[in-house]
């Protein structure tokens, strides 16, 4: 942390501290920006990959924003200190980070509302303790968090006349016309179209205000309903990722320590169905679950919105090991290329698992797909389909896990609540890894836990998207 700068940086400066980052590590980092602010601000982000600028085939895309309110700006500045780790590391040779750096193709958003930002910092710059709400809103008065398409209504009254899988999918719901002529936020947009460019599989955005993760959905089912817990079809999975963060951070699991308002998330292993704590209509992480193929959770890591910058070491240090851990877990599941019976990639090719009612395609011009599994369930078939002709999936089953994340997983397990159900569900069987062989493929995973898999059943579809037959003996990998 000695070697970070950690002071409170304005947006100018917090756009010149990534050009420091890329100059030192010109060949793992790239600096675009995916909009502008209703100000004219550019939104910049930085790439950081072995390749930057080039999305290759079997390295997953994951993402980092924060700022979409303004006024909390821990996270912002946890994403500048992270760029600076993740660069320095790399050049001392952390095998850890090269790992990642080269298996991985990372992006940090910093600032999705600069405008906001600009109020509550000069606000606080006359008042350290006043105006605190200020800045949470753009500069149009619209709060992002709250700004994107509302699919999940779409999806659930298309369930509930059984139009589902058909009209609409229960993937990729595409953006209802009337949603472009609403008061939405230029912030927003960018997002959206930086979301539908890139196919990221993972996501994190950073809030403050309390120590807990939240996942989809955010939004209740029951009309009316202010708190109710509603799962995805992924919950189990959504839940290990909160818990992946969660339990590495430093406090979030701490039940000795003092809650940030009313609520002890500690009880909850620091992580929380987003509607059960409380409803949310066109939150960023429902909209990306609903229309791409990127799972998106919520931290909020640490009570303060707007900490001084002398409380910055510490919380780097809360938060460095857990923000770490989250990235690899977009290594977590499978990930394959689907090909036509003469060896050709499919584009827009779905692919479902057995027992999860969402889909996910691969993509508009190449063929990877990735679909994020927690390994300690059981999944029976993978299956490949589209609407023209009929092909297989060649498929890896990956475990994220590096040995130092499970042992302090597993010692966060043992110190923590034995009656906690997630604990219970995913410590209940803990082995070490063994060698996976799914459809005659194979990866040796790192120390996890996970119960021992069966093979999925491939099958192939015609183009009337008729079963025609079940293989599970293609060729081993070279």
């Amino acid at each position: 942390m000695s070697n970070f700068l950690s002071v409170h940086n304005a947006v100018s400066f917090s756009h010149q501290l990534m050009k420091v980052v890329n100059e030192m590590c010109p060949n793992i980092t790239r600096i675009y920006n995916i909009g502008k602010s209703h100000n004219g601000q550019k939104l910049y982000a930085i790439e950081i990959s072995d390749n930057p600028g080039e999305h290759e085939v079997g390295e997953p895309e994951f993402r980092y924003s924060a700022g979409a309110h303004g006024n909390e700006i821990l996270g912002r500045e946890l994403l500048l200190l992270l760029m600076q780790f993740m660069c320095q590391e790399y050049l001392a040779g952390n095998p850890r980070i090269i790992h990642l750096v080269e298996a991985t193709r990372i992006h940090l958003l910093p600032s999705i509302n600069p405008d906001g930002y600009d109020k509550a910092a000069a606000v606080r710059e006359r008042d350290w303790l006043g105006g605190w709400s200020l800045g949470r809103w753009t500069q149009d008065g619209i709060d992002i968090n709250h700004n994107f398409p509302d699919l999940n209504s779409i999806l659930w009254e298309a369930e509930s006349r059984k139009w589902v899988p058909r009209k609409p999918s229960n993937h990729h719901i595409p953006i209802p016309e009337w949603y472009l002529s609403e008061n939405v936020a230029a912030e927003t947009r960018a997002v959206i179209a930086w979301m539908e460019k890139i196919p990221f599989v993972l996501g994190g955005n950073l809030q403050g205000g309390e120590l807990v993760v939240t996942y989809p959905y955010d939004m209740s089912r029951t009309q009316w309903s202010t708190k109710e817990y509603t799962s995805t079809p992924d919950d189990h999975v959504f839940r290990w990722l909160a818990f992946s963060y969660a339990s590495t951070h430093r406090l979030m699991t701490d039940a000795s320590r003092r809650v940030c308002h009313t609520e002890d998330f500690a009880k909850e292993d620091g992580t929380i169905n987003g509607a059960s704590w409380h409803t949310v209509a066109g939150s960023m992480n429902d909209f990306s679950y609903l229309h791409t193929n990127c799972f998106e959770l919520s931290m909020y890591v640490g009570c303060d919105k707007f900490p001084h910058q002398s409380e910055l070491p510490q919380e780097w240090e809360n938060n460095r090991e857990s923000l770490i851990v989250f990235m690899e877990q977009v290594h977590r599941g499978i990930k394959g290329v689907v090909r036509d019976v003469q060896g050709k990639g499919i584009p827009n090719a779905i692919v479902a698992v057995e027992g999860i009612n969402h889909d996910i395609r691969t993509g508009h011009i190449e063929v990877l797909h990735t679909k994020i599994l927690n390994l300690v369930f059981t999944y029976t078939s993978i299956i490949c389909s589209n609407n023209r002709r009929h092909f297989y999936c060649s498929i890896y089953i990956y475990n994220s896990l590096s040995p130092w994340q499970a042992r302090r997983m597993q010692d966060k397990a043992m110190l923590a609540n034995s009656q906690s159900p997630v604990l219970q569900q995913f410590t209940k069987q803990p082995t070490m890894a063994r060698k996976t062989e799914t459809m005659g493929y194979a990866r040796q995973s790192h120390a996890c836990q996970l119960t021992e898999p069966r093979p999925p059943t491939l099958r192939l579809w015609d183009t009337h998207d008729r079963a025609l037959s079940a293989n599970s003996n293609l060729p081993p990998a070279s």
